[in-house]
């Protein structure tokens, strides 16, 4: 899959207004300025939102009711890997083996590993 800048403005936007919080609002809670949450509701990136942010944003609008399966979803529309999972790849020894072999099982063609200059 590649980054979806106009589906995760769009996902991400329709959080908001199910939350009932205008852009200003959604953006003051979580420190960021109205007309750079405009830009991602409307898939204008740059900037593309930190895993982070995209966590504060879903959080701010859900609360208690934001799953971490959803915020994995609007991270990876972001174009980037959850960050949990980034940890564990760099510190559970095979980890990396074992997804590249899970995926040749499956069919699913990961590419060849870049090459260090």
């Amino acid at each position: 899959m590649t980054a979806d800048f106009v589906e995760l403005g769009r996902r991400l936007r329709a959080l908001r207004l199910a939350a009932g919080q205008s852009q200003a609002e959604l953006a003051a809670t979580v420190g960021l300025d109205r007309t750079t949450l405009g830009k991602i509701e409307h898939g204008k990136i740059p900037p593309v939102p930190s895993a982070d942010l995209i966590a504060r944003l879903v959080a701010a609008c859900l609360g208690d009711e934001a799953t971490r399966s959803l915020v994995d979803e609007l991270i990876v529309l972001s174009g980037r890997v959850p960050p949990d999972l980034i940890a564990w790849l760099l510190a559970t020894p095979g980890a990396v083996a074992a997804v590249r072999q899970w995926a040749d099982t499956n069919g699913h063609e990961l590419g060849r590993p870049t090459e260090c200059p």
